[in-house]
């Protein structure tokens, strides 16, 4: 009978975690094929107000898009949405511009570093961008990738609390959402062994190869210590939730950051306001930064790297283990170890062969219980990461790796541009042309920012402001967004 009570209570438990909301958000250069290097041509006006549009932004040069849905209520919508973003950006690219594929940027020479670190049209992130460039060079900030954003339901952090008798809903989520961060960074090595996609860098002026001869290519020059992170000095610990806090409050208030947002770290427990107000409020969901952009993947991310996340939270929140913290240095180490190794390398480490095969045993596992929509994909992911212990060049690095010609993946990288961005401006066309759809207000609600969600077929919602309404056939949204804009938001 206690068997099949905590059966109950453990499939009630996965019912919950299958019902995560998600979010992307993926940075990628726009690139001009007449130079093979980073596009010269603003960010599209069609975008308009970068302070004010959410879903398109530009990050530390004007040619580095951010594409940020909205959440979703899975990692497939989230996806499909990117998806959508994709075309949109496509439709309103020049003629001679792709988008680059790859998280490592294309060839700089020096007039282009210089117009990168020259021309930048938001003024009020200037003294930032200036700041940045200053204590990291330009090369590391125009890395590129893929955040993913995760929130879980009410109802799981209620069970959470209940099963630990924590009577505040807050350090609830808190001690929940700290769990679940600890466990991804201490698994980030499986990650980067799968999903690891920046093998080369194309500008010496960077110093990784000439600092670093010899080891080129590795599998994730992103994912190391020489990659997006932030100085050794500045490095914030996975200890516990309270230590966190400390750590990132200290950092900004004794000005090692110029602000929060300057944590670079593989997981971010996201809320509203200062990182210390998280005490009071409440995590509101992580951010997940620990993906390479796949260029095998139209959208820059796959489903099997989404799904391959999902389950490692359901693990973490099904079999919960307390992190020691020299388990956590080295699983540090060996992040660092498999991100320096050659793409077609074999794992060869005991201790690191032996959590790889008890997470795969832990995995397995947790596919009884799962809910049958999630259970094919999920069986599809083990399977993948089983079969690349073996042979790793089946790994997206170990894929990669391949197509590297003398030393250079520009050639393909401009390939893979030319034909997606054909392949995309095609499916927008057919998207916003397809019959009895809103799919045309749709795709211009999401360009000029507009609040918006598809209801069903035959109608959508806007909201912009105060005001709000539900859409049922093809409408211009240009003279309702200005109808209801703020007139003191900056155009």
């Amino acid at each position: 009978m206690t068997q099949d009570i905590d059966r109950v209570k453990r499939k009630r438990l996965l019912s919950f975690l299958s019902e995560a909301n998600f979010g992307i958000e993926i940075e990628e250069h726009r690139v001009q094929l007449s130079t093979q290097s980073l596009s010269r041509y603003p960010h599209s006006k069609k975008f308009g107000s970068r302070r004010f549009n959410p879903y398109f932004q530009t990050d530390f040069s004007e040619s580095q898009e951010e594409l940020v849905t909205a959440p979703q209520t899975s990692s497939e919508e989230a996806l499909s949405q990117l998806h959508e973003l994709q075309m949109i950006l496509a439709s309103t690219l020049e003629e001679d511009e792709i988008v680059w594929p790859l998280s490592m940027p294309p060839h700089l020479k020096n007039e282009d570093t210089d117009f990168l670190l020259t021309h930048f049209e938001r003024p009020w992130y200037q003294e930032y961008r200036e700041y940045l460039a200053q204590k990291y060079g330009p090369y590391q900030h125009i890395m590129t990738g893929v955040h993913v954003s995760m929130s879980l339901t009410d109802e799981l952090i209620y069970l959470f609390s209940g099963q630990n008798k924590l009577v505040s809903f807050v350090d609830a989520k808190n001690q929940l959402y700290f769990q679940i961060a600890k466990h991804i960074v201490a698994f980030r090595w499986l990650f980067t062994f799968l999903f690891g996609a920046s093998p080369l860098s194309e500008n010496k002026e960077d110093n990784l190869v000439e600092n670093n001869p010899d080891i080129q290519p590795v599998r994730s020059w992103r994912s190391s210590s020489f990659g997006f992170t932030n100085q050794s000095n500045d490095q914030v610990q996975y200890l516990n939730f309270e230590s966190y806090v400390k750590q990132i409050d200290y950092l900004v208030e004794k000005q090692h950051y110029y602000e929060q947002s300057e944590f670079y770290g593989p997981v971010r427990l996201k809320g509203k306001g200062p990182v210390k107000s998280l005490w009071n409020n409440g995590t509101d969901y992580l951010e997940f930064r620990i993906f390479d952009t796949n260029p095998f993947a139209t959208d820059g991310i796959s489903q099997q790297a989404l799904d391959f996340l999902h389950l490692l939270v359901i693990d973490s929140v099904v079999n919960p283990k307390k992190w020691t913290n020299e388990e956590l240095r080295e699983a540090g180490e060996w992040n660092e170890r498999i991100a320096l190794s050659h793409p077609s390398d074999l794992i060869k480490n005991g201790n690191t062969l032996r959590a790889y095969e008890n997470l795969m045993t832990r995995l397995s596992h947790l596919l009884v219980d799962v809910p049958e929509f999630l259970k094919s994909r999920f069986q599809n992911v083990i399977t993948y990461a089983v079969e690349s212990k073996k042979a790793p060049r089946l790994t997206v690095g170990g894929r990669l790796q391949k197509e590297i010609d003398h030393g250079s993946l520009s050639n393909f990288a401009l390939d893979i541009g030319r034909n997606r961005v054909v392949e995309l401006k095609k499916g927008f066309d057919d998207f916003v042309s397809k019959k009895g759809s809103l799919n045309r207000t749709y795709a211009q609600a999401l360009r000029l920012g507009i609040e918006t969600k598809k209801i069903n077929r035959s109608q959508l919602y806007i909201k912009f402001g105060e005001s709000s309404q539900l859409i049922d056939h093809n409408v211009e949204l240009s003279d309702y967004l200005n109808h209801n804009r703020d007139q003191n938001i900056e155009s």
